[in-house]
C-alpha cells in the first residue's frame, strides 16, 4: 500500500470535474504569459496566443492529446522522504 493512499481525499467523480473545469479555464480563459519569446514558443506547438493581452490558450483537444502523450507517474510506487532542517536567526 502507497504512502498516497492514505491521503487520498477526492473521489473519481471529482478528480473528473476538477479535470473537466481545468479544461474550460485554460480553453476559455487562458493563463498569462509575461514573455513575448515564450508565448511564440506556446503559438508554435498550437496555442492560441493574444500578443496584446499576453495570454494563451489551449483547446480541450489539445490538452487532453497532450496528457495521453506524456509519460505517466506512478505514485502508488513513491517512496516517503522526511527531510529536516535547522535554521538561526
Amino acid at each position: 500500500m502507497g504512502i498516497w493512499q492514505f491521503a487520498k481525499i477526492l473521489s473519481k467523480e471529482e478528480e473528473a470535474l476538477i479535470h473537466k473545469t481545468m479544461l474550460r479555464i485554460l480553453s476559455e480563459v487562458g493563463f498569462i504569459v509575461e514573455s513575448k519569446e515564450i508565448l511564440e514558443k506556446f503559438k508554435s506547438i498550437g496555442g492560441k496566443v493574444d500578443f496584446d493581452l499576453m495570454k494563451v490558450y489551449f483547446s480541450e483537444d489539445f490538452v487532453e492529446k497532450f496528457i495521453d502523450s506524456s509519460d505517466k507517474f506512478d505514485w502508488e510506487k513513491i517512496q516517503l522522504k522526511v527531510n529536516e532542517g535547522v535554521g538561526t536567526f
